[in-house]
């Protein structure tokens, strides 16, 4: 059994990287039967769909499947046959980082179909979490209404493989020393902590999250 988790942020050792490799220590705890891996895309070469309809192609044994041959070649059909798949991004401008929007286009696109029966081409369905890390508040993401836009990708995840699992990190500590930036609108000390106080149950929840699906695996 395998998970693969998505880093889809550009700091390996950040806030979204620390809270998904606390959901692989929660997996790994429950048995050495479940191999593990992470995938930091900002390491990676691609781009997203160039639309060339390659995967659509009636001849060949590309059908369902990117044809692009760039540095996400592989992983995509390694994530299309894992048993669980986590995927973790801050949120930047009210989205996942352009690199994970990337990624998702050419993991996605080739499992869709434009047949009447819309049949969709996922090998196997399989669960899937989702999660984010962000600068502003759980009031202020309510507010301006953040999860009407990421629910967009969650109802796509759904429909392609499962219904995701959901964790989201608020109001996180962006940089060491907030003295070296023009960030004068946050107050340090209270984002201070706030990562103290909450950051430790966030990473505890993905701990947990981890887990479960472990568990859920082997059952």
């Amino acid at each position: 059994m395998k998970i693969i988790v998505i880093n889809g942020s550009a700091r390996k050792n950040g806030n979204t990287a620390t809270m998904l490799k606390s959901y692989l220590e929660g997996a790994s705890s429950v048995s050495d039967v479940i191999e593990t891996k992470i995938v930091n895309l900002y390491e990676l070469q691609y781009t997203g769909c160039i639309g060339c309809l390659g995967c659509k192609a009636k001849k060949g044994n590309n059908y369902g499947k990117c044809v692009v041959k760039d540095g996400i070649y592989d992983l995509l059909r390694e994530v299309t046959s894992a048993d669980a798949v986590v995927i973790g991004s801050p949120i930047y401008f009210g989205e996942i980082t352009g690199q994970l929007r990337s990624f998702l286009e050419r993991l996605v696109f080739p499992l869709y179909t434009y047949r009447l029966d819309q049949k969709i081409l996922t090998p196997k369905r399989f669960p899937v979490t989702m999660i984010y890390t962000m600068n502003v508040t759980k009031e202020m993401f309510d507010q301006i209404q953040l999860g009407t836009s990421l629910k967009r990708l969650e109802d796509l995840m759904e429909r392609i493989f499962t219904t995701p699992d959901t964790l989201y990190a608020y109001n996180t500590y962006q940089v060491n020393n907030y003295d070296n930036y023009e960030l004068e609108v946050f107050s340090e000390p209270a984002k201070a902590e706030h990562r103290r106080m909450q950051f430790p149950i966030d990473c505890q929840k993905a701990y947990d999250r981890g887990k479960k699906t472990a568990q859920s695996l082997l059952e």
